[in-house]
């Protein structure tokens, strides 16, 4: 049937290769179009069973508000323009999701646009992921108002989050980065509450 705002779409616990998706095609991106959908990689029996995604391109563009991703580990996304999720509405939430090996040049792994607000980090691993061709942060958000809360940050090249808006950082481990700063808020306020930093240069 038909995909309704609200929905669940479990990814059923498999791992899924784009095969030849390149990094320069536009198009291909999985773009979430519905409200409030939850993407999840688990099944319907064993919801917290993850699923790993395997792409040389963006595989995520979040068009609507209220979507989220939960229990998804990203990898392998190819050396150009392809961060693993693409922010563009507000209320985005992304949870216990793991991201590894993730390259773009602003937002290694997470990009969020001047359109996005309001979105959540939560419980997220983000390791050995690079901002390349000069870019910055693991994490990159032009939009208002980010909370990451309970992640951890590990041998990223570049820095780990940049962002234009305010931002609430808790609870989160950064270690072992390279190549920038580790926490950079251009324009808004940043709070950084019981985080440790560790062996970063």
């Amino acid at each position: 049937g038909s995909v309704v705002e609200g929905d669940t779409i479990y990814l059923g616990n498999q791992t899924w290769n784009s095969g030849n998706w390149g990094p320069w095609d536009a198009n291909q991106v999985v773009k979430v179009n519905i409200p409030n959908l939850i993407i999840s990689g688990g099944t319907s029996g064993s919801p917290n069973d993850f699923a790993t995604i395997s792409a040389g391109s963006k595989i995520f563009q979040l068009n609507a508000p209220g979507i989220t991703l939960k229990n998804i580990a990203f990898t392998n996304t190819a050396q150009g323009p392809c961060c693993a999720v693409n922010i563009q509405s507000s209320d985005s939430t992304i949870t216990n999701c793991v991201f590894d090996h993730c390259n773009n040049q602003n937002g290694a792994a997470i990009y969020g646009s001047s359109s996005s607000s309001n979105a959540k980090i939560e419980n997220c691993n983000f390791t050995n992921n690079e901002a390349i061709w000069g870019g910055k942060g693991t994490v990159y958000y032009e939009g208002s108002d980010l909370t990451i809360t309970g992640s951890i940050f590990d041998a990223n090249i570049g820095g780990a989050v940049y962002s234009e808006g305010d931002t609430e950082i808790t609870d989160c481990i950064f270690e072992d980065h390279t190549g920038d700063k580790i926490i950079v808020d251009l324009h808004g306020t940043a709070k950084v509450t019981n985080s440790n930093f560790t062996n970063n240069n």
